[in-house]
């Protein structure tokens, strides 16, 4: 268990003499890759950009400590350094590659240039993650170097993953039932024993058997097999 702790890269978490301010951040939003420091030294919020984090991502609360610079909006954080327990850093990445096939690919990250990160489809939303796709990620180390853990998608598909899990969370089942209701209205003149009138009913359609939950066939006359619905209908011109 010990050989699996995270091992957060040095140069993203080790504290630099040049830091001259700390401030816990108030906001970040990792989709869009910004958000705001709360610091009383610098006498007002200071914007954080995500391509001053090394490669990092933080959490509202975390501590930070940083230089900063004046644009023409307002103060902004620079060489910042994210104070956090290696277990729980986070980190930017995008991923590299993902064979569907093998269930498997790479994320790279600026917070770790040295090597890849492997991925593999069970720590993916979905299982699956196509290539480009940006993420937010943390990582344990193992016997053959970091793997990817808490596998978070941004962008596009950050956004659809969170359509389907809302939609999910709100109908549950129904929708899928409701569909198999609508599907049972056309389905149940195929019988009342066939696999598909049975679906109906489950779903909550019109014309299906009633009763059985289990399908059981009907039998054709002259040996002709268990069939029903339709099939029975077309052995009676056939008999």
């Amino acid at each position: 268990a010990q050989a699996a702790q995270t091992q957060p890269l040095e140069a993203a978490t080790a504290l630099s003499s040049k830091m001259a301010m700390t401030g816990t951040v108030k906001f970040f939003n990792p989709n869009k890759g910004w958000g705001f420091i709360e610091c009383a030294a610098a006498g007002t919020d200071v914007f954080l950009y995500k391509g001053d984090l090394k490669g990092m991502c933080v959490e509202p609360g975390q501590t930070v400590q940083f230089n900063t610079i004046q644009n023409e909006k307002e103060t902004q954080a620079q060489d910042v350094t994210v104070v956090v327990a290696p277990h729980e850093a986070s980190y930017f990445g995008e991923i590299k590659s993902f064979n569907p096939m093998k269930g498997y690919g790479f994320i790279s990250s600026p917070a770790f240039p040295e090597q890849d990160v492997f991925l593999l489809k069970t720590d993916l939303p979905g299982q699956h993650g196509p290539s480009g796709t940006p993420v937010k990620f943390k990582v344990v180390l193992e016997a053959k170097g970091y793997a990817a853990k808490e596998v978070m998608l941004l962008g596009e598909a950050g956004k659809q993953v969170q359509m389907m899990n809302q939609m999910m969370g709100a109908w549950g089942m129904g929708p899928m039932m409701n569909m198999m209701g609508g599907m049972g209205k056309g389905m149940g003149k195929m019988g009342k024993g066939s696999p598909m009138g049975q679906m109906g009913q489950m779903g909550g359609g019109k014309g299906m058997s009633k009763g059985n939950m289990v399908w059981q066939p009907q039998f054709m006359k002259k040996g002709m097999g268990p069939m029903g619905g339709p099939m029975a209908l077309m052995g009676k011109g056939m008999m």
